[in-house]
């Protein structure tokens, strides 16, 4: 969602651990406000009925019965699309292998919103097992190629609803409810509070080693904009009709969601570069990937458990999914990054 937040980190080049934070942090979270949403509207359509706790029991049930579903499709879809890419890669061109890898990746979102659950958890997940297995089957021309058809695509599918967005408040607001917009403005960064700052909190308790400064919680904050998920979400907002007195809900819903997200991405955007100023955060950072080599070292070390993934990763996955001539480049690289061998000089170098 923080669209114009990213895009000014990028123009003016922010410490590379800041900008992953945050737009890792934004996908995860559109993910759950979309579980969220799928689990809660039944109370919208149906009411909360006699019994108050089970019903919220069941719609807690239901949330991580999205959350588990929307993974495993997206597991599935990812090593679906990872075995075709082994099998008949070599007698694509670059075009048709960017069409097959885009197509997997909307097969793993369209899949899961068929089955009522969260498309951008499947699409994640998708695009972890496509990013650790189908990418190693690929030529270093063939990786740059994809990444700039999937990055042209996401670019046009911003653009896309923040059009929709634009002819919403333009033409169609019909309801404009102040009232709910006066509220929902404050809720919406009190809401963002909450989530941010005791997270960082419990992330800094539990890793001392790599911690999120309060400069940079209050940077990722100002960085919840409200973009194209709740404006997807307000379009499916359940349309009552006016009964019993109750009124209408959607359009105020549409209506106050687009205003937000006019306010939020000019004032909330436009304020990004002053407040990285006075946060004293730096700007012009040219990454050079020492965290990605620190990220290798503790991936491949670390825990009995991380060894023991890796070690399955390697001895059947790797074998099953990727290609021998492909393996092979990729089991040197690891080897050498791997400090129990002594290979984290030849990394460095």
């Amino acid at each position: 969602d923080p669209v114009a937040t990213l895009c000014t980190f990028g123009c003016l080049k922010v410490e590379p651990t800041l900008a992953i934070t945050v737009m890792g942090e934004s996908v995860i979270n559109d993910a759950v406000s979309l579980a969220l949403y799928r689990a809660f509207e039944g109370f919208v359509i149906y009411g909360v009925g006699d019994n108050l706790s089970l019903a919220i029991l069941k719609q807690i049930g239901l949330f991580f019965y999205l959350i588990t579903v929307s993974t495993i499709l997206g597991i599935l879809v990812g090593l679906l699309c990872t075995f075709q890419i082994k099998i008949v890669s070599q007698r694509m061109g670059m075009n048709v292998q960017a069409t097959v890898i885009l197509l997997w990746s909307y097969v793993a979102f369209a899949a899961a919103e068929s089955a009522r659950c969260s498309g951008i958890i499947a699409s994640v997940v998708c695009g972890i097992i496509m990013n650790h297995f189908c990418k190693k089957n690929l030529s270093k021309e063939q990786k740059a190629y994809v990444n700039k058809v999937l990055l042209m695509v996401a670019s046009f599918s911003d653009m896309c609803i923040f059009y929709l967005a634009g002819i919403s408040i333009a033409f169609y607001i019909k309801q404009a409810d102040y009232e709910l917009l006066f509220w929902m403005i404050p809720l919406c960064l009190a809401g963002r509070a909450l989530n941010i700052f005791p997270l960082s909190f419990l992330l800094n308790r539990t890793d001392p080693h790599d911690k999120i400064s309060s400069k940079e919680q209050v940077v990722m904050w100002h960085a919840g904009l409200r973009g194209a998920i709740a404006f997807s979400i307000s379009l499916h907002f359940p349309n009552n009709q006016e009964e019993d007195g109750r009124q209408a809900l959607r359009e105020p819903v549409i209506d106050t969601t687009s205003m937000i997200i006019l306010l939020s991405v000019f004032l909330l955007g436009g304020t990004t570069k002053p407040l990285l100023s006075k946060m004293e955060i730096p700007t012009g950072v040219t990454d050079d990937h020492s965290r990605h080599k620190e990220a290798v070292r503790e991936a491949v070390g670390g825990s009995r458990w991380k060894r023991s993934l890796r070690k399955l990763d390697k001895q059947l996955m790797q074998k099953l999914l990727v290609k021998e001539k492909f393996r092979n480049r990729q089991s040197t690289i690891a080897d050498t990054s791997d400090p129990e061998r002594g290979g984290a000089p030849a990394l460095e170098k």
